[in-house]
């Protein structure tokens, strides 16, 4: 009884790391959409705001919805009597986040505009 909890419970760590994945690369998407191509014609300060505000409106929210999707684990993890694992919340953030820098490309481009602006000097 004990081994087939541990399976369930890998198996539900890796459904999980896939779900924030996607749901990092979704998220991203909209992001993207949202927020304007890199314009190398108006102020640096614009970008690093536009920058500022891609990546934190997404961190925000994941954090907004992180309470949510915690009770939805704890009552997973419930049902196999098993503890929630403590390097959960790390995992998962890992996994958002590399959803995200994947297809976050507005962004990338403007951080790659200042990375060529600061290199010439």
């Amino acid at each position: 009884m004990k081994l087939n909890n541990i399976k369930i419970e890998y198996i539900y760590l890796f459904f999980l790391v896939l779900i924030f994945f996607i749901y990092g690369l979704k998220l991203s998407e909209i992001i993207d959409y949202i927020f304007p191509d890199c314009d190398e014609n108006i102020h640096d300060a614009r970008i690093a705001l536009e920058i500022i505000g891609e990546i934190g409106i997404t961190y925000l929210i994941y954090f907004t919805l992180k309470k949510y999707v915690s009770s939805v684990i704890n009552l997973l993890f419930t049902k196999i009597s098993r503890p929630v694992p403590n390097y959960l919340e790390q995992l998962l953030l890992i996994a958002f986040s590399t959803g995200i820098y994947k297809h976050l490309t507005k962004s990338n481009n403007k951080i790659l505009y200042f990375r060529k602006k600061i290199m010439k000097f």
